[in-house]
C-alpha cells in the first residue's frame, strides 16, 4: 500500500491524542457520542475507540438515535460497534441520508402461522371458561426452550422476586390491574401444538383477573408461607391454561408489615422486560402519564421476518469443526441429588476501577468476563477450542420501542473462543469484542436451529452460561424494597456477573445443579473464575495459557463431545412386523416430522427425521394424553442409543 492508503487504515497514537473532528459529520457523530457517554465534547477525538470512553451494545442504540436525529442515517448497532471510531464510522456510505440502514418494523400477520382448526379449538376452549382469545402468536426460540425444559427440570425457569411494601395497598393493586391490561404478555399463556416449526404458541386473552392473592400471616410463619406458594407455583403447568404468575401478598397485622411475592416463568419475561415493569408500576403509583408501550408481538413479528439464509451461512461458518466442551451427564455418585444451589463471592477491584481497566484497554466488561471464563474453560477442557453461552438481550434490533418492550427479548447464542499458542489475554478480550459485533445481525437465530445444522445426535453446544446483568429494577423504597430474586436457569453452570454501582462492587454468583458438580468443584471453579478476570484485566499482555493465577495444573473436568456424523446407526438392521405400540409412535413422529411413514423403518431416529429436544416433549405430550408414562429424556435416550420404537 502506498503511504496515502497505509495512513487510511492505521491507528496513529499522535492523531488520537490531537486530532479533533474534521468535517460536519464527524462533529455530529462526536456530539452524540458525548451526550450519550457524558464525554467532555473537546476530549473525543477522530480516532478514539467507543469502547475507551465506554460504549456498549446497550449504549450503542441511544447513540444510533442521536445520530440520526441530527441528520445521519439510522445505524445498526453492529455497524457501530464494528467501526469504532469516529473517523471509521464517518466514510460509510450516504452516512448523511438520514435514512435506515437496516429496515425495522416489518409488517407480518403471525396469527397466519397456525391451522384455522388449532385457532378455532382454542377459542372454543377458552370461551367455556368465558374467556376471549384476542390473539395467538408463535413463541420465540428462547420461550419454546424454556417451555420444554419443565420435562427435565421442575423447578426450572420458574422465578420470585420477594419485595417488602411500603405504600397502600389497594394502589399496588390498582397499579399492577393496569399493568395486565397495558401488557399483552401479562394476559399470555402458553399452548402445545402440533406444528414442526412452532412447538408452542402463547395466546393473548382479551381480559382475565389478575391472579392476586391476600394471605394474612405471621412474622414466624412468613418464610414457611413464601416456600409453600413458591413449591405450590412451581408445580404447576406452564401450559395449561393459566397464567404463568402470580401475585401473592402477605401482611402481618401484628408486626404491621406487608410483603409481595411476585412468581413468574421466564417465558414472560427478561432483565430488562421486568425492570421495566417494575419501574412501570411505580410510575403509575406515583400518578404520573405512562409512555406509549411497544407491544411484545411487534418482537415476534420481527423475528419472523428475518432472513435465515444470510443467519445459516454465518453459523455454519462460525462453528466448523466444532467439538463442545461439556460437564458429564449426570455424575454418577450425584444421580440422587437435585436441585440447584449457587456460590458468591465480589472482586477485589471496585466496580468503577474495573469499569476504568476496560476502557483504558477499549474493551466493555463483557468481553472481559467472556475472556476469563475462556481462559477457564480451557485449562479445565484441556481444550484450545472452547464453547460457552451468551445471553444477547436483542433490544439492540432496529425496532422502534425495542428497548421498552416488556416480554423475554433474549436470546442465548454460542460464543467460541479458539486459543493458538501465543493468543494473550488482550488477544482473547478482543476476539470477544469481535464475536459479540459480529453475532449481533444474527442474534435472533434459534439456537435450535444452529445445534440441528451443526451437530448430529442431539448434541449441546454448551452447557455453561455466562450472564452479565446490564440492568437492574431502580425501586423507589417510598413504594417497596426487593429482599430476594430466585430462580433456576435450567442449566448445569451459570455464571451470572452482578454489577452494582451503589455498593460499587462486582459479584459473582456461579448457579450450579448438584448433579453435575461437587460443592468443593463448583467452589473451586468461581474461585479461579475471579483470579482469571483480575489476571486478565492486570496484565493484557500475558499468555493466555499462563494458568499460574489458579495454582498451575487443574483435573479435567470438561470432556470433549465429538459429533457422530453417520446418518445410519451402527445396528444390525431388524426386519419383523410392526406392533401396535410402535405403529402408533409411528404415526405420531410422522405428524410432527412431515415424513410419510413408508419413509421410517424400526431403526430410525427422531434425529435423522429433522427432530430435537423440543419435539421430543410435543411427542411425550401425545403419549401420555393416550395413557402412556414416558418422559422427553426417555425419547431422546432410546433416539440416540437405541431403537426408536423399542420398548415403549
Amino acid at each position: 500500500m502506498d503511504t496515502h492508503r497505509l495512513a487510511l487504515y492505521s491507528l496513529n497514537s499522535d492523531e488520537e491524542s490531537s486530532d479533533a473532528p474534521r468535517d460536519e459529520v464527524e462533529q455530529i457523530i462526536a456530539s452524540a457520542l458525548a451526550d450519550v457517554t457524558g464525554m467532555d465534547l473537546k476530549s473525543i477525538r477522530r480516532h478514539t475507540s467507543f469502547y475507551k470512553v465506554g460504549l456498549d451494545s446497550l449504549s450503542a442504540v441511544s447513540f444510533s438515535r442521536k445520530m440520526q436525529e441530527s441528520g445521519l442515517t439510522r445505524l445498526a448497532v453492529s455497524t457501530i460497534l464494528q467501526r469504532s471510531s469516529i473517523a471509521q464510522l464517518a466514510t460509510i456510505e450516504n452516512v448523511m441520508t438520514n435514512g435506515q440502514e437496516v429496515p425495522a418494523d416489518p409488517s407480518h400477520e403471525s396469527t397466519l402461522f397456525f391451522e384455522e382448526a388449532f385457532r378455532s379449538e382454542l377459542e372454543a376452549e377458552f370461551k367455556r371458561e368465558n374467556l376471549i382469545v384476542k390473539k395467538l402468536y408463535p413463541c420465540t426460540p428462547l420461550q419454546e426452550a424454556m417451555l420444554a425444559a419443565k420435562s427435565d427440570t421442575e423447578s426450572a425457569y420458574f422465578n420470585h422476586l420477594l419485595l417488602r411494601v411500603n405504600t397502600n395497598v389497594d394502589e399496588l393493586k390498582s397499579a399492577w390491574t393496569q399493568m395486565l391490561q397495558r401488557h399483552d404478555i401479562l394476559r399470555t399463556c402458553f399452548r402445545q401444538t402440533n406444528d414442526k416449526r412452532f412447538a408452542f404458541a402463547q395466546i393473548v386473552l382479551d381480559s382475565i383477573a389478575l391472579p392476586w392473592s391476600y394471605v394474612e400471616v405471621s412474622s414466624q410463619g412468613l418464610r414457611h408461607d413464601v416456600e409453600k406458594k413458591k413449591a405450590e407455583f412451581e408445580s404447576r403447568s406452564p401450559f395449561k391454561g393459566m397464567l404463568p404468575y402470580s401475585l401473592t401478598l402477605y401482611a402481618d397485622g401484628t408486626a404491621n408489615t406487608t410483603h409481595l411475592l411476585l412468581s413468574i416463568h421466564h417465558a414472560l419475561y427478561d432483565g430488562e422486560g421486568i425492570a421495566q415493569l417494575l419501574q412501570e408500576v411505580q410510575v403509575s403509583l406515583s400518578g404520573q402519564s405512562l409512555p406509549e408501550t411497544t407491544p411484545f408481538h411487534k418482537f415476534i413479528d420481527y423475528i419472523l421476518s428475518a432472513n435465515t439464509e444470510f443467519s445459516d451461512r454465518y453459523w455454519d461458518r462460525y462453528l466448523s469443526g466444532i467439538s463442545p466442551s461439556l460437564l458429564p451427564t449426570p455424575i454418577q455418585a450425584l444421580q440422587d441429588e437435585s436441585g440447584s444451589q449457587q456460590i458468591q463471592m465480589n472482586l477485589k477491584d471496585s466496580f468503577s476501577s474495573f469499569k476504568g481497566h476496560c476502557k483504558s484497554l477499549s474493551v466493555t466488561p463483557l468481553n472481559v468476563f467472556h475472556a476469563a471464563w475462556a481462559r477457564l474453560l480451557s485449562f479445565y477442557a484441556d481444550s484450545s477450542d472452547v464453547s460457552f453461552g451468551n445471553v444477547f438481550s436483542c433490544r439492540t434490533i432496529p425496532l422502534e420501542g425495542a428497548d421498552r418492550i416488556v416480554g423475554p427479548c433474549f436470546n442465548t447464542l454460542p460464543m467460541r473462543v479458539k486459543f493458538t499458542s501465543n493468543s494473550t489475554n488482550a488477544d482473547t478480550m478482543k476476539l470477544s469484542q469481535k464475536h459479540n459485533s459480529d453475532i449481533l445481525p444474527y442474534q435472533l437465530t434459534p439456537l435450535r436451529h444452529i445445534q440441528k445444522r451443526t451437530l448430529t445426535g442431539g448434541s449441546a453446544l454448551f452447557d455453561t452460561l455466562v450472564i452479565l446483568q446490564t440492568r437492574g429494577a431502580e425501586l423507589d423504597p417510598k413504594y417497596w424494597e426487593l429482599l430476594s430474586d430466585e430462580g433456576n436457569m435450567g442449566f448445569p453452570l451459570i455464571c451470572e456477573v452482578i454489577p452494582d454501582e451503589t455498593e460499587d462492587r462486582i459479584s459473582i454468583s456461579l448457579h450450579y445443579q448438584k448433579s453435575y458438580l461437587e460443592h468443593e468443584v463448583a467452589e473451586r471453579l468461581a474461585q479461579d473464575f475471579v483470579a482469571l478476570v483480575e489476571h486478565t484485566t492486570q496484565y493484557p499482555l500475558s499468555q493466555a495459557s499462563d494458568s499460574r493465577p489458579i495454582g498451575g495444573a487443574v483435573p479435567q473436568i470438561f470432556q470433549k463431545k465429538f459429533s457422530n456424523t453417520s446418518q445410519t446407526p451402527v445396528q444390525t438392521k431388524i426386519s419383523r412386523p410392526w406392533s401396535s405400540q410402535e405403529e402408533l409412535l409411528r404415526e405420531i413422529v410422522c405428524q410432527y416430522s412431515k415424513v410419510d411413514s413408508e419413509a421410517v423403518s424400526l431403526h430410525t431416529t427422531i434425529f435423522q427425521l429433522g427432530l430435537d429436544s423440543i419435539n421430543a416433549v410435543q411427542i411425550t405430550g401425545k403419549l401420555r394424553q393416550l395413557g402412556y408414562k414416558i418422559s422427553a429424556g426417555d425419547i431422546l435416550e432410546v433416539g440416540t442409543s437405541q431403537y426408536l420404537f423399542r420398548n415403549i
